[in-house]
């Protein structure tokens, strides 16, 4: 994610907290590759893009805002 710009956002457009990233990573991950691996497919017909993990955790990857460089 940072090479590539993104960040993951909780509700609020905070950070998750521990609790909630712990759901996404294990439990959210679990989920979303337990069935052929649709759980992360299912951002390609998700009208916000988000797969079952983000789904799981109320999560949400976004771009994250470039500072002053």
């Amino acid at each position: 994610k940072l090479v590539l710009g993104l960040r993951v956002e909780g509700p609020g457009g905070r950070p998750p907290g521990l609790g909630r990233a712990l759901v996404r990573e294990t439990v959210g991950r679990t989920v979303s590759a337990l069935v052929v691996c649709v759980g992360y497919l299912s951002m390609l017909w998700e009208p916000q893009r988000r797969c079952w993990h983000d789904l799981v955790a109320g999560t949400c990857v976004v771009r994250a805002a470039r500072g002053p460089q």
